[in-house]
């Protein structure tokens, strides 16, 4: 017995040892395996992936799951045709055109910050349409800065896409359009109130060719406006919305060219302009000075109904030979319209309540509008240059929107020069106005041919993507 415990004892040490060399050994190869996964010390480490979703809605978006980037790009296209007709005789040329094509980047990055390039895509007009970027941290403030369009007037400031009409009224020359410059801008009272504060070049896009600041001195632009039932969540009035605007810089112009491109822009007759006739023994006439545009707007939508109105008015400093004069020009718009199967808040894509490929018809919107635009008559009694001081127009026009992001529009427009007992200043021989296909010698034009009054059918097919 006595020698059987010693035996015994031996044997459990020997069986803990083994039970340890075990447990050793197993450890060993765990580490083995687990360092067999890390990567080689020559290899980073993987980090989490952030992840990209990609959809399409309002175009093609391309975001990181976290929401730091949100990419989104798109663009449309706009084929214009316009048919002049004036008592069964026609003036100039009908046209088949693509008015404007833009490819649009858009990007939003780290949540305050928003950058957007437009190039324009037509053959021999490259450049840029728009390309701005904005910190954007707060509604009160933000603050945009390159090339995009001027906080002035309602009209202008509305995309070209979702404009009532498919042509711009007599009042958008004289507006300013897309420009250089730096804006704050913002929203007060939880939208109620808008304003806009930029400082521009004031000569306009830089995709116009030679369209540089001719002077070191820049446009200044204040807006502000007023939708006082933002925030009242009443269906039936849409929107109510009433604001004023302003511009004061400098212009400086080469002798004999109007402060302003005094045209019908659906008709692209210039209706003072020095091409028609200038009087060789009249005074040079310059813009050299300061200039100022004003503008008051109201637009109100009652469900269905849309009304808008805007009054401009500009003054430009100008020189007659040696003598300084001020050049003025004032005009007013006024537009109605009614949906039917949509609505549309203004400077917004519209609404279609059922789409065409949806059971429905898409929406159908009516418009008429009425406009006019007078100018002082310094270029045409002391300047030589031939033409009129007014200049009315009305038109009524019909909107299909199959979809929201597809439109076909038809415009008839009437205009006349002239008229409302306004007599024709310098008119020479044959009439007042020579515009395209009339005047000048060209191909097919026929100098003695001239319009005081004329009627247009405008075409536009359009598809936003």
């Amino acid at each position: 017995m006595r020698r059987l415990i010693p035996l015994a004892a031996v044997m459990l040490a020997a069986g803990s040892s083994r039970a340890q060399d075990t447990d050793l050994e197993k450890r060993i190869r765990d580490l083995e395996i687990r360092s067999e996964k890390l990567p080689s010390p020559s290899e980073p480490v993987p980090e989490a992936s952030l992840g990209l979703d990609v959809w399409f809605k309002d175009g093609l978006h391309l975001a990181t799951s976290d929401g730091a980037i949100d990419l989104r790009i798109g663009g449309y296209l706009i084929h214009h045709s316009s048919f002049r007709i004036r008592k069964g005789e026609r003036y100039g040329a009908d046209t088949f055109e693509i008015e404007e094509a833009h490819l649009e980047v858009h990007a939003k990055l780290w949540k305050h910050w928003e950058v957007f390039v437009a190039p324009n895509l037509l053959p021999g007009g490259g450049g840029l349409h728009d390309g701005w970027v904005e910190f954007n941290g707060w509604d009160l403030v933000r603050v945009r800065a390159g090339q995009f369009r001027v906080p002035h007037s309602q009209e202008s400031r509305e995309p070209t896409l979702w404009q009532d009409f498919p042509e711009d009224s007599l009042l958008v020359p004289q507006a300013p359009d897309r420009d250089l410059g730096v804006m704050v801008h913002g929203l007060l009272f939880d939208g109620i109130c808008d304003y806009a504060v930029g400082v521009f070049n004031g000569n306009g896009s830089s995709d116009v060719s030679g369209n540089r600041d001719e002077n070191s001195d820049k446009d200044v632009v204040g807006y502000f406006g007023v939708s006082p039932f933002a925030t009242a969540g009443w269906d039936l009035v849409r929107y109510f919305r009433v604001g004023i605007g302003a511009t004061d810089g400098r212009q400086d112009k080469p002798d004999d060219e109007t402060p302003f491109e005094m045209e019908s822009p659906a008709a692209g007759r210039l209706y003072t302009d020095d091409s028609i006739v200038k009087n060789a023994a009249a005074p040079p006439v310059s813009v050299e000075g300061e200039r100022r545009r004003y503008v008051g707007e109201l637009a109100l939508g009652l469900g269905p109904f849309d009304l808008k109105t805007e009054y401009a008015y500009s003054t430009h400093e100008i020189e007659i030979g040696e003598d300084g004069d001020v050049f003025r020009s004032f005009g007013n718009n006024w537009s109605v319209g009614w949906w039917f199967g949509g609505t549309r808040a203004a400077g917004n894509r519209p609404k279609v309540h059922k789409g065409l490929f949806d059971g429905g018809y898409g929406a159908l919107q009516i418009v008429a509008r009425y406009s006019k635009m007078h100018t002082s008559k310094e270029y045409l009694l002391d300047g030589g240059f031939g033409g009129t001081n007014h200049v009315r127009e009305w038109a009524v026009g019909l909107n299909w929107y199959p979809t929201s992001f597809v439109r076909i529009s038809a415009m008839y427009q009437n205009v006349k020069y002239g008229d409302d007992g306004v007599p024709v200043e310098a008119v020479p021989a044959g009439g007042p106005m020579r515009g395209p296909g009339m005047g000048g010698g060209g191909p097919g034009t026929d100098a003695s041919k001239s319009v005081t009054e004329e009627d247009l059918l405008i075409f536009r097919v359009q598809i936003e993507f």
